[in-house]
């Protein structure tokens, strides 16, 4: 049963500092577990740079806990294990190889090999291939194409995929809307809210401003490495 007393993303003060350029600071963010939060901001505003600091690629300081744990002492594959999944562009521009392929990378790395727990989608369990299939319609169609024959819709189906094969308690995804149409974005936006439901804490960081309102009614506003709450001094 998933406990709701313990923040599934606990973050305070956390400031990401990168040698040689301007940070990031999101000074208060609580997500419970199934809680679906939006960050958007404009191009240059600190998303990328974010998630970064929160997989632990870019040095940081602060408070940063997923389900109680702290993650701040630990690298990059251990916070996976810890339950925090992060997918960025990168993550879908390794060349020369299928979907299926990535698709198995982080269940391996995460569990070892070892045969998945439980029997439904939940937060810290890895997700069946038949369950992303039914999650994101589209899925097991391209399961054997390169990655990069891909179009945009079928690259956001992927990414969100990538990032529940690891058993997430929190699910970051960076930009998963860029470049799809308005069906597309329907799509995404009813995928996001069943991996909520399932228990998986979701924080979606974007520039598409009618996504993100859409998506969920908790949205933070990044500009110049700083955030606030939506509509705090930003235009309509």
């Amino acid at each position: 049963m998933t406990d709701l007393s313990t923040p599934a993303l606990l973050i305070e003060d956390f400031e990401v500092v990168p040698a040689g350029a301007r940070g990031v600071l999101i000074e208060s963010l609580r997500l419970a577990p199934g809680d679906l939060v939006t960050v958007l901001g404009s191009a240059g505003a600190g998303k990328s740079l974010l998630v970064s600091g929160l997989a632990g690629l870019v040095p940081a300081r602060g408070r940063l806990e997923v389900a109680g744990r702290s993650l701040r002492a630990c690298a990059p594959g251990e916070r996976a294990r810890r339950g925090l999944a992060w997918v960025d562009h990168g993550a879908l521009e390794v060349p020369g190889i299928a979907v299926d392929e990535l698709l198995d990378m982080p269940r391996r790395r995460r569990l070892g090999g070892s045969p998945d727990a439980g029997s439904g989608p939940a937060a810290g369990r890895a997700w069946r291939h038949d369950e992303l299939d039914e999650l994101l319609p589209g899925l097991s169609r391209c399961r054997s194409m390169q990655l990069s024959s891909l179009e945009a819709a079928d690259r956001a189906a992927v990414a969100i995929a990538l990032g529940l094969r690891g058993g997430p308690r929190v699910l970051v995804l960076d930009e998963p809307t860029a470049g799809l149409n308005v069906a597309a974005l329907d799509r995404v936006r009813r995928a996001l809210g069943a991996v909520a439901a399932a228990g998986v804490a979701v924080l979606v960081l974007t520039r598409h401003r009618p996504f993100g309102l859409a998506l969920t009614d908790r949205t933070l506003w990044l500009t110049e490495g700083r955030s606030r709450p939506f509509g705090a001094g930003v235009g309509a």
